[in-house]
């Protein structure tokens, strides 16, 4: 065998060992991209989802008259309600996943919706202009919320 013929099989090897190495690397950072973004897309998901829940339950218990003849009963609720749905975690976590303006826009809508919950346990009810403001600012916050959300799910595409 030629010296040249082995020297050329060992480089046709070698070149060919560094595209697939190359290959799969690629594949693999593109992969973890795609992963990555699925697990923001499911924790922004997450996230509306708590956070029109928890609204939908401080508006039941802010129309409840019932409420109103029990002393701190609608605040108890309120604050359970706001509490128990998982609102905490899936905002927490969108704030570690997402970049700064999905953050701000989380945070301004969490102060919303928590000054909300404040009145409504306060025993403001649906019928009183403040709570109509609150309602409205929330609302507003919400779909910025939503909106800085696409944008940055967007980008990569």
């Amino acid at each position: 065998m030629q010296l040249g013929t082995v020297l050329a099989t060992v480089i046709g090897a070698l070149v060919g060992l560094l595209v697939t190495l190359l290959t799969n690397a690629t594949k693999w950072y593109l992969d973890r991209g795609d992963r990555w973004e699925g697990y923001k897309k499911e924790a922004f998901t997450d996230c509306l989802a708590a956070f029109n829940v928890t609204q939908q339950e401080i508006f039941a218990l802010a129309v409840d008259d019932n409420l109103l003849a029990m002393e701190g009963q609608r605040g108890e609720k309120v604050r359970a309600a706001f509490a128990g749905n998982g609102l905490l975690k899936s905002y927490e976590l969108v704030l570690l996943l997402g970049e700064d303006d999905v953050g701000a826009a989380a945070e301004t809508a969490f102060q919303r919706l928590r000054g909300l919950r404040d009145k409504v346990a306060e025993g403001r009810g649906d019928n009183d202009p403040k709570h109509k403001e609150m309602s409205i600012e929330y609302a507003e916050a919400l779909s910025k919320l939503r909106k800085s959300m696409r944008k940055e799910l967007r980008k990569r595409r």
